[in-house]
């Protein structure tokens, strides 16, 4: 749901999209994505990412979530990410080809 509220902030903020219209975008597509809950373990993993990388304690719960399903790979403005070795962001202005099915993180 943290990404959830970020791509709404974005569409709202970056792109005009009136809040409204940015709640029924995500209405439609909410059923094609899926939901990763977080527990206290996530509060752990957050702790440690967030003090080894200096990483916000958002984008740490994100890299969390990440490692519970597997995705390598973030799409995010945020350069931080470059910091962690087992995430590639995707995004920034960098050209990335992918030669099969991945998972991405979207975060904008």
């Amino acid at each position: 749901m943290i990404v959830l509220d970020e791509v709404l902030w974005a569409l709202s903020k970056k792109c005009g999209l009136p809040l409204a219209d940015g709640f029924e975008l995500l209405d439609r597509v909410l059923p094609l994505l899926g939901i990763v809950p977080l527990d206290s373990a996530d509060h752990t993993f957050m702790k440690e990412t967030a003090l080894k990388y200096g990483l916000k304690p958002s984008d740490s719960l994100h890299l969390a979530s990440m490692a519970r399903t597997g995705a390598e790979y973030i799409a995010s403005e945020d350069k931080d990410f470059d910091k962690v070795s087992y995430a590639t962001l995707v995004g920034c202005g960098k050209s990335t080809r992918f030669n099969s099915v991945v998972r991405i993180w979207l975060l904008v």
